[in-house]
Order: structure tokens, then sequence, then C-alpha cells
């Protein structure tokens, strides 16, 4: 039997090990904004910028007051008030009169076969008179020369979609770790050196910001092919690259913040809709492998830092742990994350595991996903799956 734990220590602790120099070679190699600088001045086009809304009336005038502190010469904000019930339309009402900038949509029925965040995008890309659009959510804050400098860093690489890692705020210690774990997770599936490569399909979009060139836009497939994705900001990235889009990727840790959630509750609750669609594909199979692979993943160090009697072992458990100290050291230059949560990655991935079986447990319960009080058949989904990572 020792030969089989041994093996099951050095193949499992070598992909932990793996898993994070490529975490950190992602951390390195992704360009970042606030070192941008170039010596030519661009002609700056108009920018439309759209954000969807609903229930965000803790958000919503903080993020829209960033946004109007813009220097950016040309732009205007369309805002959907997605079939909100709380005060988020009345703040709407009120800052769109104070600024003639803001164009003020809003919706109170949901088409049939449609996500509301979707549906509330597409009716406000038919409303942008922008040469660019700007995909944003309705909790971001940008600081007030992050419009120029985004736009002259697209103008200057060619791209005809930029997309933009934010940094997340929050001073719960748990959630921090979470934070920490999902970054990590996304630098070690993501390819961000193949994004721009267009023999790839490779792509990445953050709902946090998704600049587009209107021209590629309109000759993608539009949100109708994306009307019941729930990841459909990477959606929208893949819309564009199979559009022929030139797509660039970065890191706008200073420029573009946002508190994702303020407790790991709510985290839990705003997940279940996307972990297993995203992750497990709306497969029961997946359901089971992944947990159990990444459960594998995480416990190979511990157990061979317990392999006393065998020196290698016991070393390359050493080494993992050295490696994940490496990393948080990346995250702390890189993305001003704390080091101790980072260094709690594995009971991260614990809460990650149950979060995800959680999320595919609720929705095979209700026979598909709930969301905004709305739920989608499994069947429907499946059928409308456009991310599948």
């Amino acid at each position: 039997m020792h030969w089989l734990l041994y093996s099951y220590c050095i193949i499992f602790t070598l992909i932990w090990c793996l898993l994070k120099i490529k975490a950190m070679y992602h951390f390195a190699i992704v360009p970042n904004l606030e070192k941008f600088q170039t010596s030519e001045n661009f002609p700056l086009k108009k920018i439309s910028i759209i954000i969807a809304a609903c229930n965000e009336e803790k958000a919503i005038a903080s993020a829209l007051l960033s946004l109007l502190k813009q220097d950016y010469p040309d732009f205007e904000i369309i805002v959907v008030n997605d079939r909100s019930t709380d005060s988020t339309g009345a703040i709407l009402e009120q800052l769109a009169k104070t600024d003639n900038r803001i164009k003020l949509v809003h919706i109170k029925t949901l088409p049939d076969g449609w996500l509301g965040k979707t549906n509330a995008l597409h009716q406000a890309s038919q409303l942008a008179t922008g040469e660019w659009l700007l995909f944003t959510d309705a909790d971001i804050h940008m600081r007030s020369d992050t419009l120029t400098l985004a736009m002259q860093y697209a103008l200057s690489k060619q791209y005809d979609h930029l997309s933009l890692f934010p940094c997340s705020v929050t001073n719960n210690f748990l959630l921090q770790a979470m934070i920490s774990t999902f970054r990590i997770m996304f630098l070690e599936s993501a390819k961000p050196h193949k994004v721009s490569d267009p023999n790839t399909q490779d792509a990445i979009g953050l709902g946090a910001f998704n600049l587009v060139k209107k021209d590629i836009f309109k000759k993608s497939k539009g949100f109708e092919w994306l009307r019941l994705e729930v990841a459909d900001d990477m959606g929208l990235a893949l819309m564009l690259k199979q559009a022929g889009a030139r797509p660039g990727f970065g890191y706008a840790r200073k420029h573009i913040t946002f508190s994702w959630y303020d407790t790991v509750g709510e985290m839990f609750k705003g997940l279940e809709k996307n972990l297993f669609p995203v992750g497990g594909h709306f497969k029961i199979s997946r359901l089971i492998i992944i947990p159990m692979v990444l459960f594998l993943i995480l416990s190979a160090p511990v157990v061979s830092l317990m392999q006393y009697d065998n020196d290698w072992i016991f070393t390359l458990g050493i080494f993992a742990y050295l490696l994940l100290f490496a990393l948080s050291i990346f995250s702390r230059i890189y993305m001003k994350a704390a080091i101790i949560p980072t260094l709690l990655h594995q009971l991260g991935l614990i809460l990650f595991i149950y979060m995800f079986i959680r999320s595919g447990f609720m929705c095979l319960k209700r026979g598909g996903i709930e969301w905004r009080g709305t739920v989608y058949p499994l069947d429907l989904m499946r059928k409308h799956q456009r991310v599948r990572r």
C-alpha cells in the first residue's frame, strides 16, 4: 500500500506545484495598466458606457459618480434599471436629472428566453451612439483617468476588445481568502498569453470592464446569441473573438475597484447560479469528478508532509508550500492582496468545493437555475450555453 500512497503524493503534489507555477507566470506576464505610457496622442472616440442594474441601491450612486468624474472628453452612460424592486430606479432618476450624459432605461418585463442581464445589455447596446462600447457592472468604481488610459492603451495595441482585471476591496478576512482563491484558480485555468492569438479560441472577458469597438460588436452574433448565458462577460469575449476581434487583457488594480460581496454567505448565494453551469456544464459526472480532483490536489501537500520516512516526498511537500508562499508574494506585488489570506488557499478551495456542490445540488433540485426570482429550465440552459471552461 505504500507505493499507492507515495504515487498519490508525487502525482498530485506535482500537479499542485505546476498549477502554482502557472499562476505566478500569468501574474508576471499580464500587462498592468498603471505602467502604460504612450508617446502618441490617439484621437479619443466617443464611448457608450453600458450598465445593467437590478436592485443595486447600495452601490449604484457611488459607482455612477465615479464614472461621471472621468476626464475622458466624450462619453455617455446608458443605465438599464432591470425590474428593480428596491430604490434603484428612484436613485437613477435623480442622478439622470443632474447630468445629461446619463440615459436611463426602465425594463419592467422580461421577454421569454432571455436572462435579465443579457436582455438589459442588449436593449442598451441598441441605443448606444458611441464608436466604442464599455460594458461594466453597477458596483464598479473607476479612477478619473481610467477611460482615457484604457482607450489609449487599446488604440496603441490595435485592440478591438480590452478586458481589465479589477481589484476587489473587502475588510472581511474569510472573504479575502475566498477572493484570493478565485483569483488563483482563474490564473491557473485561464490562458492570458493566448488571448491575442487569432489562431486560438482563448478569450477573457470580465464584467467589470469590457471595452469593445462598436464595429466589431456589430459583426458578432450579438446578445441574441448570449441570451441565456450566465457567464455573459466571458461569452461576450468569446463571441467577439469568433467575429475576428483582436482582444487584449490586463490588470487595473489601482484604476478599477469594487466590493464583490460583503460576506461569504452572500458569495455562496451569489455564485449559486454560476458555478455548476460554467464549471460543471450542467453534468452530474462533472459535479462528482471536479470536487474529487480538487480535494486530491489540495490535500496532497499535507499528506506529503506526513511522509517522514520518505525524504523525497517530504521535501516535495515542503516545496509545494514554498511555492504557495511565493505565490502569495506575487499576489501582493501584482494585486496588492494581503499575504495571509492567500496562504489560506487550501481553506478557500474547501469552501469552493462546497459552493460548487451546493450550486449543482440546487440546480438539479429546482430543475434549472434561479436568477432574480425566475427559474430557467435545465434543458433550455444546456441548449443555449456558450461558455464551457
